[in-house]
């Protein structure tokens, strides 16, 4: 029994699993205990430097690939953000990690209301094994407000497949969130649209660049408000104004 009482154990919150997935709650777990260890700050922030081998000393049962996987995961729900920034040589790549907490207990109050779940029964999910939420009606205007929502992911999920022929699924949360984030910011559906337009008919031919169109690419918020201007742009220009045609019948004729 010495190996269940020799080693530093790993914590793994139930509620947060059934929010953000089990393995992420792995690692977001980890950390968060590290950054609480952490005392040098930047930018006001703490911030956490750990390459990828290192890591996987800290979860030896994943390999490299799958802490990236993870890590990336993590990103895409806005939830950890990284980057290279603070290392003393711009050659060294090595990633440097923090948590959005704001964003992480955003994401815990949506699927709280998504599912109609008071504090008690979250609470369960702590200690019951077999408590599984499940979607109840609620008739009120957030409720009818995220249907609406949901309903404009889908068409402009459905769009994307279309006009690049692709064929993300409407169930995959990470890409609804790009989406559900820029329509929450005011866009309607019909300049995501136009991203879509834009980015089809500058890349959908390039070997290179085909693969960027994807939600994550697309809707990312500072690339979406990039892409929208310039099909923006575009869809504006004034047309060239013709000039008349001046005719001098006192020239003659060139042979």
């Amino acid at each position: 029994m010495n190996l269940l009482t020799t080693e530093n154990p790993l914590i793994v919150l139930p509620q947060l699993a059934c929010v953000i997935g089990l393995e992420e709650t792995i690692l977001l777990q980890q950390l968060h205990y590290r950054l609480q260890q952490q005392k040098e700050k930047h930018n006001g922030e703490i911030w956490y430097c750990q390459p990828h081998a290192k890591w996987q000393e800290q979860l030896p049962f994943w390999n490299t690939p799958k802490i990236k996987r993870t890590l990336r995961k993590l990103e895409d729900l806005a939830i950890v953000h990284s980057t290279d920034q603070f290392n003393q040589f711009q050659v060294d790549r090595t990633k440097w990690y923090k948590i959005d907490y704001e964003k992480l207990q955003n994401l815990i109050d949506n699927y709280k209301q998504l599912y109609a779940i008071d504090e008690d029964d979250f609470a369960q999910l702590s200690a019951s094994k077999t408590f599984t939420p499940t979607p109840k009606p609620k008739h009120n205007k957030n409720n009818a407000q995220n249907k609406a929502i949901a309903k404009q992911i889908d068409e402009v999920l459905l769009y994307l497949n279309e006009r690049a022929s692709k064929n993300f699924s409407l169930k995959s949360q990470a890409n609804r969130n790009f989406i559900s984030g820029r329509l929450k910011e005011g866009h309607s559906v019909n300049d995501c649209r136009l991203v879509i337009d834009e980015q089809v008919s500058c890349w959908l031919h390039d070997a290179e660049m085909e693969k960027y169109l994807r939600p994550m690419t697309l809707f990312r918020p500072a690339n979406f408000e990039s892409y929208l201007n310039n099909a923006l742009s575009k869809k504006y220009k004034p047309a060239p104004t013709p000039q008349p045609v001046v005719l001098d019948f006192n020239a003659g004729e060139e042979f």
